[in-house]
C-alpha cells in the first residue's frame, strides 16, 4: 500500500514537472555564436555589426554607429528572425548589453533599443517602446501611447563600460487597458513610473506589426558627437522569466 501511494505521489509529481515544462518556451534564441542570421535584417546604416569575443561573456554582438554630419545616424539589427509577435501575446524578452564608448550630448537623443512597427497601422513619429539616452547621464524606458504621446515608464543613470541585464515582461495590446509592461535590471524587478511592478502601456498598433531592434540610433541635431558602441549579448524571446533571464 505504501509503495503505491509513494508511486501514485511520484506520478503527480512528474505530471506536474511536466506540465511546468510545457508551459515554458524559449521561442527564439539570439546567441551570437550562431551568427548575424538570427535576426531578421541588420541595419548598418553608418556603421559596422560584427560578432566579437568578450572576455567576460563569450561572443557577442558589436554594433558600432558613426557621425553622419548633421544628419540621423542608424546602426542597428533587427527583428527575431522566424519570429512573428501577436497583438495579443505575452511575452518576456531579456538581454545583456554594454555601451561604451557613448558619447551623449544634451538635446541630441540615441535610443538603444525598440520596438518598431512596420504595415498600414504603422503611425509616424515616436515606436511603442525606445530605451532612450538623451544626454542627462540617464537612460529611460520609454512608452508611446495610442494618442503618440511618449512618457517614461522607468529610469536609471546611464551605465557606461559596464554589463548590466535587462528583462522585459510584456503583454501585447493596442490600448493601455489590454497592454501592459514589467521591467527587471540585473535581476531586480523595479518599480516603474506609475509607483507599481506593472504599468500599461500599448506595445502593439491595430493594423500593424511590432518588432524588436538594438542598436543605436541617434539624432542629427547637435552635430557630430563622435563613435558610439553597443556590445549586446543573448537577447531572447521565451513565455517566462526563467526562459530569458540573463
Amino acid at each position: 500500500m505504501n509503495r503505491v501511494r509513494m508511486t501514485f505521489a511520484a506520478s503527480l509529481m512528474l505530471a506536474s514537472i511536466l506540465c511546468g515544462q510545457a508551459d515554458s518556451a524559449v521561442l527564439w534564441d539570439g546567441d551570437a555564436s550562431k551568427g548575424t542570421g538570427v535576426f531578421g535584417s541588420l541595419q548598418p546604416v553608418n556603421g559596422t555589426i560584427s560578432v566579437v569575443t568578450d572576455p567576460q561573456y563569450g561572443k557577442v554582438f558589436k554594433i558600432v554607429c558613426n557621425d553622419n554630419g548633421n544628419t540621423k545616424a542608424r546602426s542597428e539589427v533587427s527583428r527575431m528572425r522566424g519570429i512573428t509577435l501577436s497583438n495579443t501575446g505575452t511575452y518576456y524578452v531579456g538581454w545583456r548589453s554594454k555601451w561604451g564608448p557613448l558619447p551623449t550630448k544634451a538635446g541630441k537623443w540615441q535610443v538603444l533599443s525598440q520596438i518598431h512597427l512596420s504595415g498600414p497601422g504603422a503611425p509616424g513619429g515616436p515606436v511603442p517602446f525606445g530605451l532612450s539616452v538623451p544626454g542627462d547621464g540617464q537612460m529611460y524606458f520609454n512608452a508611446q501611447d495610442p494618442q503618440g504621446r511618449s512618457s517614461p515608464m522607468w529610469s536609471h543613470s546611464l551605465p557606461i563600460g559596464s554589463w548590466h541585464s535587462y528583462v522585459m515582461r510584456i503583454q501585447m495590446g493596442e490600448s493601455l487597458s489590454s497592454g501592459s509592461c514589467e521591467i527587471w535590471y540585473d535581476g531586480v524587478q523595479q518599480t516603474l513610473a506609475n509607483g507599481q511592478k506593472r504599468i500599461p502601456c500599448a506595445m502593439a498598433h491595430a493594423n500593424a506589426t511590432s518588432y524588436f531592434k538594438w542598436g543605436v540610433y541617434r539624432s542629427g541635431r547637435g552635430g557630430p558627437i563622435g563613435q558610439s558602441v553597443h556590445h549586446l549579448w543573448r537577447p531572447r524571446l521565451g513565455t517566462t522569466y526563467a526562459d530569458v533571464a540573463p
